[in-house]
């Protein structure tokens, strides 16, 4: 019986993979709730409006040495699928993916920004409920932004793909919809509505702090400590 009971409070102090979910962490960089986890895939999105009104030769530059967003890279059309099915289970292509306007990608828009908001603030100095004259909680919301994906387009100069996530007014009676390849921008073009979609890869399972080791450590010794004592206990007896 002790044995057991050891073995449980070995096991609950090994680290366990979360659930798969699409959670709102926090970074030391950017701070409190400024990344977008997905446990599934095992990428991390940084809050899109943290690189709003900013050119993807602005913030590729920035990618990489002592940049501002090094260590990140910009998403695929693929990935920006995976998230939004990892979120909800509804599956998308590149195209228009309509969704019930019940406000149901409002948690998603929460956690990875909403560009439209900045937009609105910039242009005309009032909250976006404010604007459309609605209760807060109804107004128009999108997260729209730039992705790694080159758009077919001629001419000199490269164009991206833009990704949107848009929940409409919630009085429209409009669908709202997710796209992977909505519009495409020229790579020195900004927008004061639109942002990047920079993602990482993390680890599942951190490194252990030192204070769990003492005790999984501790755990072994007790459980050393209970087997030393029955093999005592049984040579006793035979004696």
């Amino acid at each position: 019986m002790e044995k057991l009971w050891l073995l449980r409070f070995l096991l609950a102090l090994l680290p366990i993979s979360a659930n798969s979910a699409v959670i709102s962490v926090d970074d030391t960089i950017f701070g409190a709730d400024s990344v977008t986890r997905d446990t599934t895939s095992g990428l991390e999105w940084l809050d899109v409006t943290l690189s709003i009104n900013r050119s993807y030769d602005d913030v590729g530059s920035n990618l990489e040495g002592n940049g501002e967003f090094a260590g990140w890279r910009h998403a695929t059309g693929a990935e920006f699928n995976a998230l939004l099915y990892n979120y909800n289970g509804t599956p998308r292509n590149f195209g228009l993916t309509f969704e019930l306007n019940d406000g149901s990608l409002d948690k998603l828009i929460n956690m990875l920004g909403d560009t439209y908001e900045n937009s609105i603030l910039s242009s005309h100095g009032q909250r976006t409920y404010e604007y459309e004259n609605v209760t807060e909680g109804l107004e128009t919301r999108y997260t729209y932004g730039l992705i790694f994906d080159v758009h077919s387009r001629s001419g000199h100069s490269t164009a991206y793909w833009t990704a949107r996530i848009f929940d409409r007014n919630e009085t429209s009676g409009k669908s709202d919809y997710s796209s992977a390849h909505e519009y495409y921008v020229f790579n020195s073009a900004a927008a004061p509505n639109l942002g990047h979609y920079l993602v990482r890869e993390y680890s599942a399972f951190p490194v252990p702090e030192p204070s769990i080791i003492w005790l999984f450590g501790a755990g072994v010794a007790a459980l050393l400590f209970a087997r030393r004592n029955a093999f005592l206990e049984g040579w006793l007896r035979s004696l």
